[in-house]
């Protein structure tokens, strides 16, 4: 079952892991500024030297520290390669960042997670980080979602009901 025991030893590695992907996910969304520019060309490079940075933070960590320090250097490259992409697509295209949203966004995140590192495997704890985890959503939404960004949303989930009204023959 998730959120069981046998979970456990995946624990150590799913934060990093996790806050790992949120840097890989922001440098794809970074890479736009090459393809509006025309500029492909550059991104081999700035992969490469992530590459180079993740391979070595490999060879120092994972010796010493195991799936742990794999973890780490996973989050490392990313975080390299996110600040990197950055610095270097800004002079192609300037991408402007809501860096409050974000900060906010990670720092809720990181609450939930620590909420849920600190829960045993019990049924009541459970339902207690299900409840961070609406709790988070209900956040974002009324705190951290611009109106447009809200209206968006509302309109794709009317759009989703009568698509599946449709294709399950209501009206």
């Amino acid at each position: 079952i998730l959120g069981s025991a046998a979970y456990a030893d995946a624990a150590n590695v799913l934060a990093p892991l996790v806050l790992a992907h949120f840097f890989l996910v922001f440098a794809y969304l970074l890479d736009g500024a090459y393809y509006v520019k025309r500029r492909t060309d550059v991104k081999p490079w700035v992969a490469g030297a992530a590459t180079l940075v993740m391979l070595l933070a490999y060879y120092l960590l994972i010796p010493e520290w195991g799936a742990q320090g794999a973890a780490w250097a996973t989050l490392i490259g990313f975080v390299f390669l996110c600040g990197l992409n950055l610095l270097v697509a800004h002079r192609y295209f300037a991408v402007v960042i809501e860096y409050r949203r974000l900060i906010a966004l990670i720092s809720m995140a990181m609450a939930v997670g620590a909420i849920s590192r600190v829960l045993d495997f019990s049924v009541l704890s459970f339902f207690v980080k299900c409840a961070a985890y609406l709790a988070f959503v209900v956040a974002a939404w009324y705190f951290v979602a611009r109106d447009d960004e809200r209206q968006f949303v509302v309109a794709m989930r009317d759009q989703a009901i009568v698509r599946l009204s449709a294709a399950f023959g209501r009206s």
